[in-house]
């Protein structure tokens, strides 16, 4: 029914949805992958608060995947403040990082996973977790510069250095969703997560 009548697939879920099985959930809110519109921004924001995490999680996915949702505007937020240009004299302006100190309550809400892999610091693994669901346009946007110009930031500190955990450097490949016109096609991987030039992996 999603395929072909989104809005009833939709009404239909919304409908049945709290009375679902909790293991069912997960399976059939993944349904409104296709289609997906900020029609069903609603249904998704609820299920941020449902006590499965696997619902949880898939209605995360979903809402970073959905181009104007309230969801990748929190995150571009919440980027915007970790990573900051630094203005200096021409042409050697750069990119300064303030990784989040602790993943709060609306952070866990949307998405972001608390505990980093082992090896990976808790800060950086928290850079990352915003940076993965925030829209490629934050950038350009807040920095009011062109893609390439962005990518051609230096970063301060260690931040930019390449991760020996990725040696093919930045990846930006979760936000390379609808909105992402004007990336350059380097940028437009398919690994699981994405970066601006100050992540390490």
């Amino acid at each position: 029914m999603r395929a072909t009548d989104p809005a009833a697939g939709l009404a239909l879920l919304t409908e049945t949805f709290a009375a679902e099985d909790p293991d069912d959930r997960a399976r059939l809110l993944g349904a409104l992958a296709t289609g997906l519109s900020l029609a069903d921004e609603p249904l998704l924001e609820q299920a941020l608060d449902d006590r499965r995490k696997e619902v949880r999680s898939v209605a995360a996915d979903l809402l970073s995947a959905l181009p104007g949702s309230a969801l990748r505007q929190r995150m571009a937020e919440r980027a915007l403040v970790c990573v900051r240009i630094e203005r200096r004299t021409v042409g050697r302006d750069r990119l300064v990082v303030t990784p989040p100190g602790a993943c709060d309550a609306g952070m866990r809400r949307d998405g972001v996973q608390p505990n980093p892999p082992r090896g990976v610091g808790p800060q950086a693994w928290l850079l990352e977790e915003i940076l993965a669901r925030t829209p490629l346009d934050t950038w350009t946007t807040g920095f009011e510069r062109t893609a390439d110009r962005v990518l051609a930031l230096p970063v301060a500190d260690d931040w930019g250095r390449p991760s020996t955990r990725d040696s093919r450097g930045p990846r930006w490949s979760k936000a390379t969703r609808p909105g992402s016109r004007g990336w350059p096609t380097r940028c437009r991987g398919r690994s699981a997560r994405t970066s601006t030039p100050t992540t390490r992996r």
